[in-house]
């Protein structure tokens, strides 16, 4: 059974915290959505149950008005 990468994004919607899990079958583009995806605070890859690469940004406050 092969391991798939999972790119799961963090971020805060209306004093919830919110997740979400893609599966991705290569390395390359798990990074690539991982590097793309804009709304996320918090970015993680994990494979086989280890984290391959994590990103915060801090959080646009427009959407928070």
């Amino acid at each position: 059974m092969a391991y798939k990468y999972l790119v799961k994004t963090f971020r805060w919607e209306n004093g919830t915290i919110r997740s979400n899990t893609i599966e991705f079958l290569s390395e390359e583009a798990a990074l690539n959505y991982a590097r793309s995806y804009g709304m996320a605070e918090t970015v993680k890859i994990y494979y086989d149950n280890q984290i391959l690469y994590s990103a915060n940004q801090a959080p646009n406050t427009d959407l928070y008005a």
